[in-house]
């Protein structure tokens, strides 16, 4: 498993089990390499159950570790686990999108839960209200809980004493530097009280000096160092971190500074990451036992499920590995993972570089997986057209099974109303091991109501073993959730790739929006020109210019305002351009006044082909020209230019005239907040033509000037 030690553990694998350490790669045991259970298809199952794990991230912390275990469990029981991820709680600016995933947490859809997190207790902040009229689910937790809620946890005090015991009395210690965690952390607290009884029963005085707040991360132990050198706190006898990843900050600090370990010093953590075996100088630590933790839980979630009743406490032994940070280990032991409590050697099994270059080569597959994704992606715009290569690269990223749904309406999360699960959905498409991937296998638009079930009966022909839910969001807006079973593809892939699709779907829900809406207002605009031409009639006054057939003033004050208080009131904004057409009075001076009128009549011709249908496009008189279109940004001007600039070069090119065509403008914008009133917008747009015809002036007469 590859093991990445930043700011988070993180389990770059996923679903192998693998480890990669920043600044340093490393492998663990290849017999501790695992996979999740294999995916069971089409087989009946006995009083199949539903057990539901809810997480924050299985990027941090022992998450995977959990998974792993409770996975195995449910698959010898013949059960599905559910996975609830629902994102990191610190610096995470995507709380709610993420934990809008754990409305689904109630008895329609799981049997019983594992709950990772005791801050997962209250759900998400909606869900409450839905799970209100219904039996609560049956819940284990993962972690020490007050009150009458059932627990199992990881029991670290007895073996933690034993630790700091064997550093005094096998190792012969008497000076101690602390790297603790956080001075209000609950566990820093109990480790620092252990470590102060055990040398106090040695008469051994704990150095207040000799005590670093660290925070848990690797920083905090490369910090602690700069602060025992400046205050003269080494050498010493031991350096006790409350974590590995402190540990691993010293280290990379003492091997940098050329101190030796355990020579100059000895040095233990706390944790167990599977990566300590293989640091340069292996680490001594004591390993909380996740995979005991994980397995219990899922025993006792699959008897809740059942109806059975299951302790409300229940400890899991820790274990000790003494290794080559302490002294119990010689350097030359490279064939021997660690001594245990009792002083037994346990070899180290496997080739460590032939699982490492498996597993660069694993991951290295994977990234071309993505980008071949990535370059899929690029090239659809509407929901139609991103269906079946989604669907066809998700089964080639080893997706075992997916299934997306949509919300009829994207949920605003900062919008109150919306922080609940909608009544309507459509299942987007799925599909599962076995089926063809170049066949969809539902259709679009299968609708069913996700307060009363989280996916429809047909989405799976059985539930896989294991089935991890997850929002898709894009910014503040929810668009709808995905289901899946995840294969071999490495765990931070996998989220990028569904990262990838939410932005994707956003993308092209936006864009399938902005063609509804573009349709419904060209209808509304033809209905517009029809009446408007009617008028024309009715009246006998003209609205349009005799010479170019395009608007004139008044078709344009009449028609373009009309445009503009319609998009408005829609909701959509746009930009007003003042045009004026280079050289125009040259043209006629120099080739005559039909020659002029040609230059006009192509221009508006030009005008006409670069802009859509629903926009406004008009001759003011002589060569000045207004166009109102909608939906457009000032972002989008430079390729208006450019369309302009290529339709020109390419009539100059097909009918060879004897002069060029080029035309300068200024842009307004408009929208509910900009203004709306055209004839405001067309004196602010004129203002803005005259300072690019400025421009445009004194860079003819610098280059008059340097010929």
């Amino acid at each position: 498993m590859v093991y990445c030690q930043s700011r988070h553990r993180i389990r770059a694998s996923g679903f192998p089990n693998r480890f990669i350490q920043c600044r340093r790669i490393k492998t663990m045991q290849a017999g501790q390499h695992r996979r999740l259970p294999d995916m069971q298809y089409g087989k009946e199952r006995m009083a199949q159950k539903r057990i539901g794990l809810q997480v924050g991230s299985l990027l941090g912390g022992f998450n995977i570790d959990i998974v792993f275990a409770a996975a195995e469990v449910c698959r010898q029981k013949g059960h599905s686990l559910i996975l609830f991820e629902g994102g990191r709680e610190t610096d995470n600016p995507c709380q709610l999108q993420q934990k809008f995933i754990y409305q689904h947490i109630s008895r329609r859809n799981i049997d019983s839960l594992i709950v990772t997190n005791c801050n997962f207790s209250s759900g998400y902040p909606a869900a409450g209200k839905q799970e209100s009229t219904e039996e609560p689910v049956p819940r284990v937790y993962t972690m020490p809980m007050h009150g009458g809620e059932s627990y199992v946890y990881a029991g670290c005090e007895q073996n933690y004493a034993a630790l700091i015991e064997h550093l005094i009395t096998v190792h012969g210690c008497r000076t101690f530097n602390i790297v603790s965690g956080p001075a209000d952390n609950p566990d820093s607290i109990a480790r620092l009280a252990i470590c102060r009884d055990v040398c106090a029963r040695h008469t051994i005085t704990l150095d207040e000096e000799r005590i670093f707040e660290g925070n848990f991360e690797e920083d905090s132990g490369n910090a602690a160092m700069e602060y025992f050198m400046q205050h003269s706190l080494l050498p010493t006898d031991c350096i006790i971190c409350m974590n590995d990843d402190m540990a691993t900050g010293v280290t990379e600090y003492a091997l940098s500074h050329r101190m030796r370990i355990p020579q100059d010093f000895r040095l233990v953590g706390f944790d167990g990451i599977a990566s300590t075996a293989f640091y340069e100088v292996p680490l001594t630590t004591l390993c909380v036992n996740v995979d005991g933790v994980g397995r219990r839980a899922a025993e006792y979630a699959a008897v809740l499920a059942e109806g059975g009743e299951i302790p409300r406490r229940t400890e899991i032994p820790s274990l000790l590995k003494y290794r080559r940070s302490c002294g119990c280990l010689p350097g030359t032991a490279t064939r021997t993972d660690y001594k245990d409590a009792d002083g037994k050697k346990v070899p180290f099994s496997g080739q460590r570089s032939s699982f490492l270059h498996a597993q660069y080569t694993s991951l290295e597959h994977g990234l071309f997986l993505i980008q071949r994704f990535s370059d899929t992606l690029s090239n659809t715009l509407s929901l139609k057209q991103a269906l079946l290569p989604l669907k066809r690269e998700l089964f080639a990223l080893h997706v075992r099974a997916c299934a997306v749904v949509l919300f009829d309406r994207k949920q605003n999360v900062l919008d109150p109303e919306q922080l609940s699960l909608p009544s309507r959905a459509q299942l987007l498409f799925s599909y599962e091991e076995g089926d063809d991937p170049g066949i969809r296998k539902v259709t679009d638009g299968s609708r069913f109501n996700p307060q009363q079930q989280m996916l429809p009966e047909h989405a799976f022909r059985q539930l896989p073993p294991l089935l991890i839910i997850r929002t898709l969001y894009h910014d503040n807006y929810i668009c709808g959730y995905l289901a899946y079973a995840p294969g071999d593809l490495a765990k931070p892939l996998i989220d990028t790739v569904f990262s990838m699709m939410a932005s994707l779907l956003n993308s092209a829900l936006v864009f399938t929006e902005k063609e509804a809406i573009e349709r419904h207002q060209s209808t509304m605009l033809e209905q517009l020109q029809q009446s408007n031409s009617r008028l024309s009639e009715l009246s006998g006054t003209s609205l349009t210019d005799e010479l170019t057939k395009l608007y004139n003033r008044r078709g344009i004050m009449n028609f373009g305002q009309q445009v503009i208080d319609l998009a408005v009131e829609m909701g959509n904004k746009g930009l007003v351009f003042y045009a004026d057409m280079d050289g125009l009075k040259t043209i006629n001076d120099t080739f005559g006044h039909d020659a002029g009128d040609l230059a006009i009549v192509t221009m508006g011709e030009i005008l006409k082909k670069t802009f859509r249908t629903q926009d406004v496009v008009g001759r003011m008189g002589g060569d000045e020209f207004i166009i109102v279109a909608t939906g457009i940004s000032e972002d989008f001007i430079p390729r208006i230019q450019e369309r302009i600039d290529k339709a020109a070069d390419a009539w100059y090119t097909e009918t060879r005239p004897l002069f060029h065509l080029s035309i300068s403008f200024g842009a307004a914008p408009f929208s509910a907040a900009a203004g709306k009133d055209l004839e405001s917008l067309l004196a602010q747009a004129d203002r803005l033509l005259y300072k690019e015809k400025e421009k445009k002036h004194t860079r003819s007469s610098r280059v008059e000037k340097m010929e």
